[in-house]
């Protein structure tokens, strides 16, 4: 992961994401909320999220099909935060 020294409480802040899958973009909406997820070699769009007002996320395929959990192993969501699934919370990266 890479993130940008000046994002406050590193909201927006992730530049890049590795996991197991590959390397990945975020795109940000105006609240600092990750809404989609790029492949760093492709370039085409691997996955994108919704948010209710609660932070509840919804993800998608590219297709649109709905999943249950991030088909790519991303962690980050909304706010920028990571979701721990096992709590079912949102935390601050550390």
């Amino acid at each position: 992961m890479v993130w940008r020294a000046d994002a406050p409480g590193g909201v927006g802040g992730l530049v890049l994401l590795q996991t197991p899958t590959g390397v990945y973009h975020p795109l940000y909406d105006f609240r600092g909320n990750i809404v989609a997820l790029f492949d760093d070699a492709t370039g085409a769009l691997a996955e994108y999220y919704t948010y209710d007002a609660f932070g509840r996320t919804k993800i998608f395929a590219p297709d649109g099909t709905d999943l249950a959990q991030s088909a790519v192993g991303n962690i980050f969501f909304f706010c920028t935060k990571f979701f721990d699934s096992d709590l079912g919370l949102y935390a601050r990266p550390q």
